[in-house]
C-alpha cells in the first residue's frame, strides 16, 4: 500500500498551460508514473475550489481514498459548501480538523485594563474565535493488508 500523500502546487485555477503545477507533475513526472496510487489524501488549500485539480484524483489517488481538510475560518469560509459536498463525493471517510463555520458565542470575560488596550485598537483588533481538533491517521506498513486507522481528538470530526 502506497503512503505517499500529495500536496498542493499553488497555481491559479484559470491557468490551464499543461506545464505548469498538478499538470505538469501528472504529464511529465517519472515518479508519479510508476508510484502505486495513494489510499489517504490531505486536501490542499482549506478545500477551497482553486485547490481542486481533477487529475489528481484521477491519476494520483485510489477511487474513494481517505481525506482531511484543515479549514480556513477567516473572512472567507473555507471549504464551501459546495467543495466540502464534492470531497464527500470523492472520499470513503472525510475528516476535517475544526467547524468550517463557527458559531458566534458571548466574548470572553476580560480585565479592564485588557479591555482598554483592546479598545485602542478596535478598528483592527477582533477575536477570534477557533476550535482546533486533531487527525491522526495510522497505517502498518509492515502490512500489505493493513487499512488506515483514524482517530479524531477536540473539535476535530468525521465529516462522512
Amino acid at each position: 500500500m502506497d503512503l505517499t500523500i500529495f500536496y498542493w502546487v499553488q497555481i491559479s485555477k484559470f491557468n490551464s498551460n499543461p506545464h505548469l503545477g498538478w499538470s505538469d507533475i501528472i504529464n511529465n513526472s517519472q515518479v508519479v508514473k510508476t508510484a502505486k496510487k495513494s489510499s489517504y489524501f490531505k486536501i490542499p488549500h482549506h478545500g477551497s475550489t482553486n485547490g481542486f485539480h481533477q487529475g489528481i484524483w484521477d491519476h494520483l489517488l485510489l477511487d474513494k481514498p481517505i481525506g482531511s481538510i484543515t479549514p480556513w475560518n477567516r473572512s472567507t469560509k473555507l471549504p464551501n459548501k459546495k467543495m466540502l459536498k464534492k470531497y464527500s463525493s470523492l472520499t470513503s471517510e472525510l475528516y476535517i480538523t475544526s467547524p468550517a463555520y463557527n458559531k458566534k458565542s458571548k466574548p470572553k470575560a476580560r480585565d479592564r485594563k485588557t479591555e482598554k488596550v483592546i479598545d485602542t485598537f478596535n478598528d483592527t483588533v477582533e477575536e477570534m474565535r477557533f476550535d482546533y481538533g486533531v487527525i491522526s491517521s495510522r497505517l502498518n506498513f509492515n502490512d500489505e493488508e493493513s487499512n488506515w486507522k483514524t482517530t479524531v481528538n477536540s473539535s476535530a470530526f468525521k465529516y462522512n
